[in-house]
């Protein structure tokens, strides 16, 4: 009898409690880029709040800002096509500019390995790429995947130059069938022509069909150009398009159509900073590119990981072109009108990652917070001012900002049958220590169809989720999404589209009793986060079977 004998059968653990609300991280950047300089950063917090860390991080110069963004690249959390190859092609550029640190440096040769992989098994038998594998190829997704692996190519000659020839066909195939517009047409073309030269009429229709197009086609159509050794004409588009962009840079990184791939404010910098180094712009045009395109991050990336690989292979470029010569800064931080430190920024305080301030908290307030960063001498800065908090309100309103979002739960009982297993589900949040439940949450886009939306759903305490539900799917309760990941805390769903709406089902096992708080679900298009939107908590319980 342990008991008797002074021991205990007992088991002692840690459990980390979580904090019930929203987590969120908003963040702004400034450039400071005169010797003696400064700016202001605003960031809104709501009414209540909670676990709040507040830091000001500072880069010395674009190379500095290149650095830090691959650590976002190579630990980006999630695996589609386009990721896998966002992850290892712009980090083969930095390479080549000598900014990669040293702890991704040495996990470079196994990430592109096992990214080539997955990109092969990949492929479709009409030589293109679909957003996760899926039977549907995607022009666009295919085009991305092939200028990547012409970059792969320059630095490992043993690439499976089948995959490139496939592409490349199945490219050539989809310009044949039509495109659905010109910045299509041109984002194909270009990619091609990253990796050979095109057919000359090819590139002369593309020239006459887009002289009314928006600046980031135009700049792809000289970007081809330039890659069929047509140079000084190249070069007065790229010159005629750098002073267009200059006379009003606020239209294009303020741009209003949230969601317009031909009008990425980051895409569109990025391709212009990568023409005008490739054509010997001035060095004030090219820094001044790389300033707007740093402004744009969103802490240490950009808002996605497409956009910062496109950015971190011209800030690339352009490092490896323009040397920088960065002298040491002094920067002084102040919060809501109140001292929150300095520091200096130097070349090797950058190599080191220690160029971040962290603000006491207590410096913060709901509503508008006002950061001001002075910098005293040196070379160009840019800070980043940023919150990571919980948003603790006791109940969370619908929000929408592009998409509605609704979620209910139902109590399911599942019948198996001769022709598989029927379900019948009747929604309900009051449920028992065993039961089926399923989540559905239902999504609408405002304006009109999008691609790539993400769909993000807490798991509520108390709930498991049901990871072999593949039988309880049926044309009544069909799967919408393209793929999905379950993580201890949320579960995240994937669609390709185009879709205006969706509901996304999944399956959850009620555990132990108890009554228990749902945060939110939330979507957003996966490339412009800021078409989004949320929904309503919820309340679930949970009782054992003895309980009526």
């Amino acid at each position: 009898d342990d008991a008797g004998a002074g021991v205990s059968c007992g088991t002692k653990m840690m459990v980390p409690l979580k904090t019930f609300g929203r987590e969120t991280t908003l963040s702004s950047t400034v450039a400071l880029l005169k010797d003696d300089d400064r700016g202001t950063a605003q960031i809104m917090l709501p009414g209540k709040f909670s676990d709040a860390k507040c830091f000001v991080r500072f880069s010395a110069g674009s190379g500095d800002s290149l650095r830090q963004s691959l650590s976002y690249l190579a630990d980006y959390p999630y695996g589609c096509i386009e990721q896998t190859m966002s992850r290892f092609m712009p980090l083969l550029a930095a390479k080549q500019a000598g900014y990669i640190p040293p702890k991704i440096k040495d996990r470079l040769p196994s990430m592109v390995a096992e990214g080539l992989r997955l990109i092969k098994s990949h492929q479709a038998e009409d030589g293109g790429f679909g957003w996760y594998g899926e039977k549907g190829t995607d022009p666009m997704m295919s085009a991305y995947v092939y200028r990547g692996l012409v970059i792969a190519k320059k630095y490992y000659p043993d690439l499976d130059r089948s995959m490139i020839s496939r592409d490349r066909y199945y490219l050539y195939s989809a310009l044949d069938r039509g495109m659905k517009s010109q910045f299509e047409k041109a984002y194909l073309m270009f990619c091609l022509s990253e990796g050979e030269k095109i057919q000359k009429s090819m590139v002369e229709a593309l020239v006459k069909g887009t002289t009314r197009e928006g600046l980031y086609t135009r700049t792809l159509v000289a970007l081809t150009l330039l890659n069929q050794g047509e140079k000084d004409r190249a070069s007065l588009m790229i010159r005629d398009l750098v002073k267009e962009y200059m006379r009003d840079r606020s239209s294009v990184t303020s741009v209003k159509e949230k969601d317009a791939w031909d009008s990425d404010p980051v895409e569109t910098v990025a391709s212009l900073l990568s023409a005008a180094v490739r054509t010997n712009s001035s060095t004030a045009d090219c820094e001044a590119l790389a300033a707007d395109l740093v402004a744009l991050r969103t802490d240490i990336a950009w808002k996605n990981s497409r956009d910062t690989a496109w950015a971190v292979i011209a800030l690339a470029e352009k490092v490896q072109k323009f040397k920088e010569k960065t002298a040491n800064s002094n920067v002084l931080v102040t919060v809501n009108g109140k001292s929150a430190g300095s520091a200096p920024v130097t070349a090797a305080e950058a190599e080191n990652g220690n160029t971040r301030i962290w603000v006491d908290a207590s410096a913060l307030k709901s509503g508008m917070n006002r950061i001001e960063v002075r910098k005293n001498g040196g070379g160009p800065v840019f800070a980043t001012a940023g919150v990571n908090f919980f948003d603790t309100s006791e109940s969370f309103l619908p929000v929408d900002a592009g998409f509605t979002v609704k979620r209910a739960y139902s109590r399911v009982d599942a019948e198996t049958t001769d022709g598989g297993i029927r379900l019948s589900a009747s929604e309900n949040t009051k449920f028992k220590v065993g039961d089926l439940v399923m989540a559905e949450v239902s999504v609408t886009k405002k304006s009109g169809a999008g691609d790539y939306i993400m769909i993000e759903d807490a798991i509520p305490p108390g709930f498991s989720v049901v990871k072999r539900d593949g039988e309880y799917y049926s044309a009544r309760y069909a799967k919408e999404y393209s793929q999905r990941q379950i993580y201890d805390d949320k579960a995240v769903f994937f669609i390709k589209g185009p879709a205006e709406s969706a509901v996304i089902r999944y399956f959850l096992r009620a555990d132990i009793p108890g009554s228990y708080a749902a945060l939110p679900a939330s979507a957003c298009l996966m490339y412009y986060p800021d078409v989004s939107g949320s929904g309503s908590n919820d309340v679930l319980s949970v009782s054992t079977k003895e309980e009526k």
